[in-house]
């Protein structure tokens, strides 16, 4: 099996962060009580950068940096909902 590139790279992050955390939760049940972080302003930025991503010129190739940015924005999404019960921790 061969490597993927990076835009087989993106597309496959996309679908994972796509399937741990809940793009389309409301707003009525994000910010519910005291919070740690603020998950509606992570979700905004992450789903900023997804659309991007998603939707960009097929010319636009994604470095390694950009793979690695969107990562460690949704690592950081997804603390911040599991710190504030949105997601199950783990």
């Amino acid at each position: 099996m061969t490597k993927p590139n990076t835009t087989q790279a993106m597309h496959y992050l996309i679908a994972e962060i796509e399937q741990q955390i809940p793009l389309n939760i409301s707003d009525a049940n994000m910010c519910g009580g005291k919070c740690q972080g603020c998950p509606k302003k992570m979700l905004e930025m992450l789903d900023s950068e997804l659309s991007y991503w998603k939707y960009a010129d097929q010319s636009i190739v994604p470095s390694l940096a950009d793979l690695n940015r969107l990562a460690k924005l949704a690592k950081r999404t997804h603390r911040v909902f599991s710190k504030n019960g949105l997601i199950p921790s783990g």
